[in-house]
């Protein structure tokens, strides 16, 4: 979990092959705190792709970033909102 893939990652996150995108969101998902890793994944979530956008995320629930705020409904289960850009 080397924090220096980072930049290569987020590379390949936003300007990669489908399967380099798809791929990047998984990795990214394991680094460690990282701003710049977040804002990256937030940007993927406008990606054209339906998948990238998923696990794109899924990352950013992971790393439980405060780019996602989870709204409660009826205590019962959260729903998580992206604001927009």
């Amino acid at each position: 979990q080397d924090s220096t893939v980072g930049d290569p990652l987020r590379s390949m996150g936003l300007d990669g092959s489908l399967a380099a995108r798809l791929e990047a969101a998984d990795l990214m998902r394991r680094l460690p705190p990282d701003p710049r890793i977040d804002l990256a994944l937030f940007e993927m979530l406008e990606d054209d792709d339906l998948e990238v956008r998923l696990r794109s995320y899924e990352a950013l629930r992971d790393r439980r970033s405060q780019l996602l705020r989870t709204m409660p409904i009826e205590s019962k289960f959260g729903l998580d909102v992206v604001p927009e850009v």
